[in-house]
C-alpha cells in the first residue's frame, strides 16, 4: 500500500509543479492587443480520436469548435480562425459541449480579438493560461486526497504495530 500511496504522491507533486509554472509562464498572448471582430462562421469540427494500443484504433471523436472572423488593425483587413493556442480550452467530448462554446460567437456578431502587435495576421479569440494551472491544481488536490488515503492508514498500522511491540517488551 506505502507503494501506491508513493506513486499517488509523487503524482501530485507533479501536477502541483506543473500548476505553478502554468501560472508563472507568460502566455504569449496575454500581451497582445485587442481589437474589435467579427465572426464571420461558425461550426463544429470532429476529428477522429486516435489511440496506440496494439496497433492505431479509433477511440471515438473529439469535438472542436471552428469560428471564423475578420478583424482591422492599422486600416488592413485580416482573416483570422484560431481561438486559442491552448487546444485543451478547446476540445470537448461531445457536441453539446462545443456548442456551449461557439454560443460565444454568433456569426455576425462582433468580438473581442487579440492579435500580435509585431505580426497582426497571428490573432486569438482567447488567451491566457489561467485554464491550465486551475486543472493542474485540481488534480493535484485530489491525488493529494486519494495519497492519504493509503499513508493513514498505514501509519496508523505501523503506529498500531509499534504499540504492540513495546508493551510485549
Amino acid at each position: 500500500m506505502k507503494w501506491i500511496a508513493f506513486v499517488l504522491t509523487c503524482l501530485c507533486l507533479y501536477f502541483l509543479g506543473s500548476a505553478i509554472l502554468d501560472l508563472r509562464s507568460p502566455d504569449k498572448t496575454e500581451a497582445w492587443i485587442s481589437t474589435t471582430g467579427v465572426v464571420q462562421a461558425a461550426s463544429v469540427e470532429a476529428r477522429s480520436r486516435r489511440v496506440e494500443a496494439e496497433g492505431t484504433h479509433d477511440a471515438g471523436s473529439i469535438f472542436f469548435p471552428s469560428v471564423t472572423y475578420t478583424y482591422i488593425v492599422s486600416g488592413i483587413e485580416y482573416h483570422g480562425s484560431t481561438i486559442s493556442f491552448d487546444t485543451e480550452k478547446i476540445s470537448f467530448n461531445s457536441t453539446i459541449e462545443a456548442k456551449q462554446i461557439l454560443a460565444n460567437w454568433p456569426v455576425g456578431s462582433r468580438t473581442m480579438v487579440y492579435y500580435d502587435p509585431v505580426r497582426p495576421q497571428e490573432a486569438v479569440l482567447m488567451h491566457g493560461r489561467e485554464h491550465l494551472a486551475s486543472d493542474n491544481f485540481m488534480t493535484a488536490f485530489a491525488l493529494l486526497g486519494a495519497s492519504m488515503g493509503f499513508w493513514i492508514p498505514a501509519y496508523l498500522d505501523r503506529r498500531k504495530r509499534t504499540r504492540h511491540t513495546l508493551m510485549n517488551d
